[in-house]
């Protein structure tokens, strides 16, 4: 019994003296770590993380790469708030949301009346300097507009000529007549129809377009 007493004794005092501070020790690590970390907040970073890579995906999807072409075509639908961007064989290669003038319905006829052009275009030339951002001109009058207004008798016979020979030869026709002028694609956002006959993008998709399309690049402009 003395010598197994005597084991037993040795035992405990080998247990006290390895696994009770490791004890101890495990208890204040448990206790530290308490105040640092929380299940709730593991999970609301989670949440957080997740969200940002949804937004960083989306940016990737709003900035992603266009095909390149020999030439592009650019489709205006009125009715749809929408500008659609074709390459040279017809390909759809980018749908881009727009806003028009604020008289939206039905084609522009005379300077002032708020109403965006529907026809067949090009771009004219590119003002790095707009009070949009950044824009690109539109051929507004083309010769049907002419025709029209000098029917109506808005613009004189000398007017309808100049109109005339500009769009033949592809430059930027008159823009102080009676049936107005100054029609762009351009910046400053896409959330109402707000400009005097233009077409409105964001910022962004104005600048890819900007830096994507040449002067001369073909607009259809439909209701």
């Amino acid at each position: 019994m003395d010598v197994i007493s005597g084991r037993g004794r040795k035992m405990n005092r080998k247990f006290l003296t390895n696994f009770v501070p490791a004890l101890i020790l495990c208890g204040i690590s448990v206790l530290f770590l308490s105040n640092y970390y929380d299940p709730i907040d593991e999970r609301v970073m989670k949440k957080i993380q997740r969200e940002l890579k949804e937004a960083g995906n989306a940016d990737e999807v709003g900035t992603e790469h266009i095909e390149p072409a020999t030439s592009y075509k650019l489709v205006v639908k009125k009715a749809e708030r929408k500008l659609y961007l074709y390459n040279d064989k017809s390909k759809l290669l980018k749908t881009y949301k727009i806003a028009l003038g604020f008289n939206p319905t039905g084609t522009k006829v005379k300077q002032g009346d708020g109403a965006t052009p529907e026809g067949d275009y090009y771009l004219t030339h590119k003002n790095p300097k707009s009070n949009y951002y950044l824009s690109l001109g539109v051929s507004y009058p083309n010769i049907s507009d002419a025709q029209s207004g000098l029917q109506r008798k808005l613009i004189s016979r000398a007017q309808y000529d100049a109109i005339v020979a500009a769009i033949t030869a592809q430059t930027k026709p008159p823009q102080n007549t009676k049936l107005g002028g100054d029609i762009f694609i351009h910046g400053g956002g896409n959330s109402n129809d707000w400009t005097l006959g233009c077409v409105a993008l964001e910022n962004n998709d104005i600048k890819e377009l900007f830096d994507l399309l040449p002067v001369k690049t073909p607009i259809q402009i439909e209701p």
